[in-house]
């Protein structure tokens, strides 16, 4: 702050007192606004050169000096500063008035944030002034503070009729009267509200948002919403029939299908017709519901190909329930294309015609069965005697021959596995990546459209577990660990994985087999004997930890698995394998049995489980190639 004393003698005119201050004191401050010096002591403040601009200086000393109260004036240093001058009367200690005490206060930083308040205010009103959204603030008294144009469209009421006015008056017997509730709610709560609301007698819908303002009043923001909401009330009654419509009809078969061919709509038709719940059924192919003939004969694509190309697509042929029974079916699939011809997906409508077409086949067999039959009674008995003796001379062949059949099989088994795992890998995991690629692509191209986003976003979930079960039934079929790096690997990573997905602890260890390796064929049997365990354990045991042991004991690899679950009686189960001619543990004692191996179940109702794998080994190291 710079302060300047001056000193007076009586004036005769404003002029005159102006020139009658004199310098008395001043502050090192002062030297910034005036050019004074030690030696300006007692000189007239009029013979002083400053850099300010004070033209009315000399009045408001007179008028000072004469009504004895302070001035305060903002102004401007030859370089722009900003200051504010105060004049007061000075007092000596006797109570005289003996001149006037200027004061220059720096207010440059306050002015300088005061016109950008003012430049952003203006451009926050250039902005509201630009867009087509009504905004209106009031105060805590309800007064109108500001409303851009759009407010004159939408409410049809003159802003300048609402400005410093109530607005409750103002809008008495409107539409807008309607949420004064809401308005003072957001004054007393400070809070955020938003709401649809419709104007009856403008028959519009807007979507309202009010926020709270300083010194306790609020800002409403509106927009017009009325497009949306008729496409929402569109979309919805359209909804609603296609509702009615899946569920009433029941005779036909109803379905909708991505444009890759999976379903997105499933009715109650379809659910009668083909078994599949709606749940069940989105999100599969197509192919599902076709024979395993016409799936490998490209019979769903090629129906796809025709109705994209020609519009439609007419069959009639075999189709399959969930159960595998086949039923006869008469069906149209259409396709369907955006008004800019854009391809959107497949309706499909299908009828179950099995009973004509079987009656039909019945009166074709029952033909031919009247012209064979006597046939066929003539060739049985040479064909039953001849099957007889082939049967004995078999027999005795496969007895000698089913040792190496059933190598073969396991190995052909084995092979098979590693040629799908790989598969699946490989040619499914590329066309599910550009399945999700081309889901994100629809969806970027679909903003907008909350109802399709979510079908999108559907579908990409969809697309998601898709891979994941892929991913697991590849490392199901044939893990890549075990022919590269081993069995203690494979097992090592399945176990993590069970656990994982099964809630269940597992203390994996192993011993002996760091350096040497066993026989693959020895390997692949013993992990396909603890995967068969833990799947047992999940499935019936109720366990809450399993421990596996691996080790190499002398010529010996012992693979024991254990768990604390609930135990079985193995006799009755075993016998009960037996009778079901059901594989699991049956199917891994005769893998075992060929490289002279052997299994035992160790189990009692209420008692821990184990497993115990036993086979004889040829000693390989580990990272040669097997034989």
């Amino acid at each position: 702050m710079a302060i300047c004393k001056t000193s007076w003698s009586p004036p005769i005119s404003a002029r005159s007192s102006w020139i009658a201050l004199r310098i008395v004191s001043y502050t090192p401050q002062v030297e910034q606004l005036f050019n004074l010096i030690a030696a300006d002591i007692r000189r007239p403040l009029a013979h002083i050169t400053h850099r300010v601009t004070y033209t009315n200086l000399p009045e408001d000393a007179a008028q000072v000096l004469e009504r004895l109260t302070p001035i305060e004036r903002e102004l401007q240093r030859d370089d722009g500063r900003w200051y504010l001058a105060r004049l007061l009367p000075y007092r000596t200690a006797d109570d005289r008035i003996d001149g006037v005490v200027l004061t220059f206060v720096d207010i440059n930083q306050r002015k300088l944030a005061e016109e950008a308040r003012l430049e952003a205010h203006r451009q926050t009103e250039l902005i509201l002034e630009s867009i087509s959204d009504a905004y209106i603030s009031i105060d805590h008294d309800w007064c109108g503070v500001y409303a851009n144009q759009a407010v004159e469209h939408l409410l049809s009421i003159q802003r300048r009729e609402m400005l410093g006015k109530d607005i409750r008056k103002i809008y008495a017997g409107t539409d807008l009267e309607a949420f004064f509730g809401q308005f003072q709610q957001a004054m007393d709560v400070r809070s955020i509200l938003t709401f649809d609301a419709y104007y009856p007698a403008a028959r519009i819908w807007v979507e309202m948002r009010i926020f709270p303002t300083a010194k306790g009043g609020i800002a409403i923001y509106q927009r017009d919403i009325t497009e949306r909401k008729a496409i929402e009330e569109h979309w919805r009654i359209s909804e609603e029939r296609m509702r009615l419509l899946n569920e009433n009809v029941q005779d036909y078969a109803i379905t909708l299908l991505d444009v890759d061919g999976n379903f997105i709509d499933w009715n109650a038709g379809a659910e009668r017709m083909f078994g599949y719940t709606a749940a069940e059924a989105i999100g599969q192919p197509n192919a599902i519901i076709f024979t395993p003939e016409d799936r490998a004969a490209g019979v769903p694509e090629h129906e796809m190909a025709t109705a994209r190309d020609e519009g439609r697509a007419d069959d009639e042929r075999w189709h399959l329930r969930k159960d595998g029974s086949r039923f006869w079916v008469s069906g149209v699939m259409t396709a369907m294309r955006a008004e800019d011809g854009y391809l959107r997906g497949y309706a499909k409508v299908a009828r179950d015609l099995t009973e004509r077409m079987r009656a039909d086949e019945s009166l074709r067999r029952a033909y031919d069965d009247l012209e064979q039959r006597v046939q066929v009674r003539t060739t049985d008995l040479a064909s039953a005697n001849s099957a007889l003796q082939l049967e004995i001379i078999e027999r005795s062949q496969a007895q000698l021959a089913r040792d190496d059949v059933m190598r073969q099989l396991i190995t052909a088994e084995e092979h098979q596995r590693q040629r799908i795992s790989r598969e699946l890998h490989d040619q499914m995991g590329q066309q599910l990546t550009a399945l999700l690629l081309g889901l994100q692509s629809l969806k970027d191209i679909s903003r907008g459209r909350p109802k399709a986003l979510t079908t999108i976003e559907q579908l990409q979930g969809i697309a998601d577990q898709i891979g994941r079960e892929v991913h697991q039934l590849a490392l199901d079929l044939r893990p890549t660990a075990l022919d590269d790096l081993g069995l203690v690997a494979a097992l090592t990573n399945y176990s993590t994985d069970w656990a994982h997905r099964t809630h269940v602890n597992v203390n994996f260890h192993s011993a002996g087999l760091d350096t040497l390796r066993p026989a693959l064929e020895v390997e692949t049997t013993i992990y396909r004997v603890v995967l068969e365990a833990l799947n047992n354990v999940a499935r019936h045991a109720q366990a809450k930890h399993v421990s596996i042991i691996l080790e190499r004991r002398d010529q010996h690899v012992i693979a024991i698995v254990e768990d604390d679950g609930q135990g079985f009686d193995t006799e009755q189960v075993m016998a009960t394998l037996r009778q079901e001619h059901r594989l699991g543990l049956l199917g891994m004692q005769e893998r075992l049995a060929q490289f002279g191996g052997t299994l035992t179940v160790e189990s009692a109702p209420g008692s821990s489980t184990t497993v115990i794998a036993r086979v004889r080994v040829s000693e390989q190291p580990e990272g040669q190639a097997h034989v």
